[in-house]
């Protein structure tokens, strides 16, 4: 017998003793089947052969397809977990401005006066937007359409959080005002009550003076009365002795002369009674004038609290102005320098990539076209390629368009 049968329409079984042999030729991988003699001429061999190698070449594109694929999607992948972090990162450095800005505020709101607080939140609010909206921006030129509700989000939380700290700021400008007010009541009650004293003090002067001139002028009087009268009586008292026997017979007259005497001394000592009275009302005199003394002291120490309180308000009014004028340096600096940062950034950002010419495609009479180093950046809507004229007319653009 053969060692092959033959039959139409069936295939050929070769037998186990002549099974195929495979080998790898190429650099490509391609595979080349050797077969036996015998079956080499047959047509049916040939056809799966031709088949077979036909489905080989089909599974090699196939797996190579499949391997692009895999790679454009690793690579998708990829980029999109980088715009991912490069997202989260900016969402981090926004937030941490956000905090820094309004610790910065809550720092300043408490030195800072009614004038120069309004303006320091103008600006500090005026860069807090400009910041966000390049940042805004930036994001809406790297990110696909859903990234965008996101961003608006965060404007809006950066709003409301300006609008807080303008409303505690207002409550603080009406509560230093209340105290002013206050502050200034009291110290018109203090001068008040100093004028009062004062009025007083030379009232009670002038009353003093009076009373002293009209108590010294009335002793001197009573004193000249009563010399007078003991001269009188002592030269009446010698006369009757040496007249003492002329006078014997004046008896009624002497008589009359004792009563005199006598009415005399009663006046005398009623003099004197009235002369312990005024030394009894002087002895008020240092009273009143300790009590002077007193209220002069008062009001010395009164005004010399006042002028160092002065004193002190034009030393604090000093040094607010000088930390309100570094302060309002800093900010200037420190927003100078932001705004050169930002500016820097985005045209860099926006400036379009130099391609790469080798020397064989540049021709020798044109020289490359470089863009102006100072072009100004492209304000394009990401959805609807919108050429916008500034920042705030794209942003409110891009709401309109995502809503």
């Amino acid at each position: 017998k053969n060692r092959h049968s033959w039959k139409s329409g069936d295939m050929v079984q070769p037998q186990a003793d002549m099974a195929l042999q495979w080998e790898m030729a190429g650099e490509e991988g391609n595979v080349a089947l050797q077969v036996p003699a015998e079956l080499a001429a047959n047509e049916v061999v040939t056809r799966l052969l031709g088949d077979n190698q036909q489905l080989r070449e089909a599974l090699q594109r196939s797996n190579q397809a499949l391997r692009q694929r895999c790679e454009e999607m690793e690579e998708w992948q990829r980029r999109s977990r980088e715009e991912r972090e490069f997202l989260s990162c900016r969402f981090q450095e926004a937030r941490a401005l956000v905090e820094r800005l309004a610790m910065e505020n809550h720092s300043l709101s408490s030195l800072a006066n009614r004038d120069f607080l309004n303006r320091t939140l103008l600006d500090v609010m005026t860069v807090v937007v400009e910041t966000l909206s390049l940042t805004l921006k930036t994001l809406f030129q790297s990110l696909s359409l859903s990234l965008s509700v996101c961003v608006c989000v965060c404007v809006c939380v950066c709003v409301c959080v300006a609008e807080q700290y303008w409303e505690s700021l207002a409550a603080s400008e009406r509560e230093m005002e209340q105290q002013r007010k206050q502050h200034s009541v009291t110290v018109d009650k203090l001068l008040l009550q100093t004028h009062n004293l004062e009025t007083a003090l030379k009232t009670d002067r002038l009353v003093i003076t009076e009373e002293r001139y009209t108590h010294t002028h009335n002793l001197e009087t009573a004193h000249l009365v009563v010399t007078e009268e003991v001269h009188t009586n002592r030269y009446c008292d010698n006369n009757n002795v040496f007249q003492e026997e002329a006078w014997r017979r004046h008896g009624c007259c002497l008589e009359e002369a004792e009563r005199a005497l006598a009415l005399k001394q009663d006046l005398i000592d009623k003099l004197k009674e009235e002369v312990e009275q005024q030394r009894g009302s002087l002895e008020t005199v240092p009273v009143l004038t300790a009590q002077a003394e007193i209220y002069k002291a008062d009001f010395l120490a009164e005004r010399e609290a006042r002028e160092k309180l002065n004193q002190r308000k034009e030393e604090l009014q000093d040094q607010l102005n000088t930390a309100l004028a570094e302060m309002e340096l800093c900010v200037c600096v420190c927003f100078r320098a932001r705004m050169e940062k930002m500016q820097q950034r985005h045209l860099e950002v926006f400036r379009p990539p130099r391609p790469h010419i080798t020397p064989n495609q540049v021709h020798p009479t044109t020289t490359p076209h470089h863009p102006p180093p100072n072009q100004l950046p492209d304000y394009r809507c990401p959805k609807c390629q919108y050429q916008a004229p500034d920042m705030d007319t794209l942003q409110i653009h891009v709401m309109d368009c995502i809503q």
